[in-house]
């Protein structure tokens, strides 16, 4: 048989047994996700807190309690976050009546210049509006019906994620040593890649942690120099909508802008919360980011939409939360291992070599 022919039948049986493999891995993580969105959740925070265990273990700490330490950390910060939103939420619901009568104001307003403008009259727009506001309100006590059976679901997994962490950091020394058993001619290479691995997701999380407090403070102290009320929380809750590549700030920024609409007599103050918003994700996208997060996650920008894409639809938020750390997790292995390291190369934003442009 002809060289080529062998050669062409090699790289037919690998590439079906790539795309096999791929097909179930990605039917296995779908039906799986109630498993595994907790679990690599888990595994990345696992990673964040890392450093602190290992030092620990410097300390000559009982590796249970330096386990349970980092999981208590992540657990406390967490409730803390959940706290600061809930109370910022509580102030803001205190003022719901005053802005219903700002939104009904106007509401008339508009329905005056509608009015004359386009000769449509007020009973017809209260038509057009009562039927789009219930066709909205099904929509909504659907969705309501969908979070509240959902809701066992997310309570199980904020239980998981924790447990799952806490056995990730007791456990760090037993697996070590089943990818020792697993491979025992590959083990400092296998231990090497796990290294990287965890070095990827602790640098990652790190450093979007920083990003998220550096846009925090941009934003509040923007939107307090407009005058928009609850500047912090807007700007605290568009920082953690930061955390969604790409769709997270496009969302985040339609909260301070609808705010200001309603709040405020200027349409210019809701200019001027749009103006904060881009210059913020400017900056954070060009410089803040560059440089805290650095290249922790070599990923080009269209593996990086691929993944978040894929992400969504495997998992939904939870997956486009995570899409890009794991990506970039996906990445470090390939890279380390031969015959994946194609599939490395093109998730990497790696130039050619002079010679081969």
């Amino acid at each position: 048989m002809p060289a080529k022919i062998v050669t062409d039948q090699t790289f037919l049986r690998k590439a079906n047994r790539v795309l096999i493999f791929s097909l179930l891995l990605v039917l296995a993580l779908y039906f799986g996700k109630s498993i595994f969105v907790p679990l690599f959740a888990a595994l990345l925070l696992a990673f964040m807190v890392m450093g602190l265990v290992k030092k620990m273990d410097q300390w000559k700490v009982p590796t249970w309690l330096s386990a349970l330490t980092g999981t208590l950390l992540v657990v406390f910060s967490g409730i803390g976050l959940f706290m600061f939103f809930s109370w910022q939420i509580v102030q803001f619901s205190e003022d719901m009546p005053a802005m219903e009568e700002s939104i009904e104001k106007k509401k008339r307003s508009i329905n005056k210049y509608i009015e004359q403008t386009y000769n449509v009259s007020r009973k017809e727009q209260n038509t057009w509006v009562n039927q789009k506001s219930q066709e909205a309100l099904e929509s909504a006590q659907s969705s309501i019906g969908q979070f509240f059976t959902a809701t066992g679901a997310v309570l199980a997994a904020l239980f998981l994620i924790p447990l799952f962490m806490f056995f990730f950091l007791l456990y760090r020394r037993k697996i070590k040593e089943f990818i020792r058993i697993l491979q025992p001619a590959r083990h400092e290479k296998n231990i090497e890649i796990l290294k990287n691995v965890s070095m990827v997701g602790r640098q990652y999380l790190k450093g979007m942690g920083i990003v998220m407090v550096i846009v925090t403070v941009l934003n509040s102290t923007g939107f307090m120099i407009l005058g928009i009320k609850y500047a912090i929380l807007l700007g605290a809750m568009t920082a953690v909508l930061n955390i969604i590549p790409y769709v997270g700030v496009m969302i985040g920024s339609l909260l301070p802008i609808s705010l200001a609409l309603v709040t405020s007599d200027s349409i210019w103050v809701a200019v001027g919360a749009f103006a904060v918003c881009t210059v913020t994700q400017f900056l954070e996208n060009n410089f803040i980011t560059p440089k805290v997060v650095g290249s922790s996650v070599n990923v080009n920008p269209f593996a990086s939409i691929l993944a978040l894409l894929v992400g969504g639809i495997i998992w939904g938020l939870p997956g486009m939360i995570m899409a890009i750390p794991v990506a970039g997790i996906a990445k470090v292995v390939f890279d380390r291992i031969k015959v994946l390291e194609p599939y490395g190369y093109m998730l990497g934003s790696e130039d050619l070599p002079n010679s081969q442009k």
